[in-house]
């Protein structure tokens, strides 16, 4: 009886040790958080640090409570394991930073992670004093707008001033992100000192050029600055560069505003186009003299400052029944010159004249608004005004051009006489020569013929600068994709080639010359015509066209011809 009891006591001393050890080992699992700071000026920021020496839990601080408050402005996540005289030590750390929406005294309240809540803390922010600001502070963002009214698309500059009165082992500035805006940095960043209340500091200076799309007040947010400082007490530079982990700083500018008018109504263009510089000038080279049908290439460029190159407007010439017009794509770039936006516009025109005589290739009237006058201004591309000739037509094939140079007195000695009598001679034995090869193309071209039939007489060709400059047209209408050019033209080219043989549409020339692969490509363009899925010319790829009638040779195809 006394041995059960003795049994009992024992049990129950065992299990006593046991749930003292589990009280103990979930206090040691317990959490914690302490502030770097428990008093900060309204413009800094604080970091929280929540430890727990468990690590192998997957569970996540509840931040939630703290967004009443502060702003949380991100989280990183440690962990370690070392062992410490025998004994494994867990330790994982959340580190999160925190700026006060206000000033007061506030209270960090209990954060819950897993199945514990962290002690609550204090933190008292005082309002920024000006004395202080500036004086004593390590590091300093500031926000500079200019000008601080302007027209909606015109630029404006925004500064953005990094003061640094320490070292630091890395860090990064925020962008300005204003809704409803075209941001774009302006060049490299400038470094020079300056000294503030007796303290010397590295400015690093950054520059933004901003666009608003619309009228109103556009409120600029603050800039932010994160970076790590070096610890000056961190003994030599070779081992302050191996183990020196840094100090978190950070810090946040002022905020800006912008007041955007719309358009002045006075301006009467057709694109408003406000900025501090616009000029469009003729870049090619192009001669007062011409010939008809050949195409004559304007190079134009608009270069603009404090515009983007996508706010250039397009260059638009009226149409006339004097010329045919192929404008390429325009090339548009942007670059700046560390102060505003510069940007530039280059589009290359071919013109090809339709009639003889004078003709004008039109000039240009472009208005915009100066922002540095804060005044209508109009800038002119002056018209050109060519001499188009008829096209010369080229020596035939083989034909060679003799010049002969005459003594000064071919009779006045000897030499000058057999010189003159061996020349009688060659000329008669020339034309001797000529009419037997003229006698003799007669006769076989007469037999060829009634061998044949005349059914069979093929036509004159037509001088061969005609073709060739019909083809050339033919061509760069397919090059810039103008299928209605393109039909007109080789209903032209065809009626050239065939002369009185022809009188036809598209499907006649494909039916004539079938099965040529020219065929299939005339009637991939009427059938692109006449789609209904496909009205009018845009989307059509002219290269396959002209990629065949440049390797079609005419032929005698007068027996395809079934119409």
């Amino acid at each position: 009886m006394v041995g059960n009891r003795i049994k009992t006591n024992v049990v129950s001393v065992l299990f006593g040790v046991l749930g003292f050890v589990l009280c103990l080992q979930g206090a040691f699992a317990s959490v914690d958080a302490q502030l770097d700071r428990d008093k900060i000026y309204l413009n800094e920021t604080v970091q929280l640090v929540i430890q727990t020496d468990e690590i192998a839990n997957s569970v996540r601080p509840d931040l939630s409570p703290l967004e009443t408050n502060f702003s949380l402005l991100g989280t990183s996540v440690n962990q370690n394991i070392s062992i410490i005289n025998g004994q494994q030590v867990a330790e994982k750390k959340w580190v999160t930073e925190l700026e006060p929406k206000a000033v007061g005294s506030f209270t960090i309240p209990s954060i819950q992670v897993g199945s514990e809540m962290t002690r609550p803390l204090r933190l008292t922010v005082l309002p920024e004093d000006p004395a202080n600001s500036v004086s004593g502070r390590d590091i300093l963002v500031e926000l500079e707008v200019s000008p601080s009214e302007i027209f909606v698309q015109q630029q404006a500059v925004i500064t953005v001033r990094l003061f640094l009165g320490v070292n630091l082992l890395d860090g990064s500035l925020t962008d300005p992100e204003p809704g409803n805006t075209d941001v774009r940095r302006l060049g490299k960043d400038t470094q020079f000192s300056t000294t503030i209340s007796g303290r010397d500091y590295r400015v690093v200076e950054r520059k933004y050029a901003i666009f608003p799309r619309a009228s109103g007040e556009l409120q600029i947010p603050a800039i932010r600055f994160q970076g790590l400082s070096q610890d000056s007490a961190s003994g030599s530079r070779v081992f302050s560069s191996l183990f020196n982990q840094g100090t978190r700083i950070s810090a946040k500018s002022n905020s800006g505003k912008i007041m955007v008018k719309p358009p002045h109504p006075s301006f009467n263009g057709r694109e408003w186009l406000p900025a501090g510089e616009l000029v469009i000038e003729e870049i090619s080279n192009i001669l007062d003299q011409a010939q008809l049908g050949q195409p004559i290439t304007r190079q134009i460029q608009i270069r603009a400052t404090g515009l983007a190159a996508e706010q250039l407007p397009e260059l638009v010439f009226p149409q006339s029944s004097n010329y045919r017009m192929y404008p390429e794509r325009p090339v548009l770039k942007s670059g700046t010159d560390g102060h505003n936006i510069t940007s530039s516009l280059t589009q290359s025109i071919a013109f090809i004249a339709s009639i003889p005589g004078e003709v004008s290739m039109p000039g240009l009237e472009i208005n915009w608004w100066n922002t540095q006058l804060n005044q209508v201004e109009t800038t002119v591309l002056p018209a050109i005004r060519l001499n188009v000739t008829e096209a010369i037509p080229d020596q035939p094939p083989g034909t060679k051009l003799l010049v002969e140079s005459a003594p000064a007195d071919p009779q006045s000695t000897p030499l000058g006489q057999s010189k003159n009598a061996m020349h009688e001679f060659w000329r008669w034995a020339s034309l001797a020569l000529l009419a037997g090869w003229l006698l003799t193309s007669a006769y076989f071209w007469r037999r060829l013929r009634n061998h044949h039939g005349p059914e069979h007489e093929e036509e004159r060709p037509e001088p061969a600068t005609t073709l060739s400059r019909l083809l050339s047209e033919v061509k760069l209408a397919c090059r810039h994709g103008d299928a209605r050019s393109t039909r007109a033209l080789t209903v032209q080219w065809a009626r050239l080639t065939w002369g009185n043989n022809f009188n036809g549409n598209l499907e006649d020339i494909a039916i004539r010359i079938d099965p040529d692969p020219f065929a299939q490509a005339i009637r991939n363009l009427d059938r692109f015509l006449y789609s209904s899925d496909s009205p009018g010319e845009a989307g059509w790829d002219g290269a396959e066209f002209a990629k065949a009638i440049e390797c079609f040779r005419p032929q005698n195809t007068e027996g395809n011809h079934s119409g």
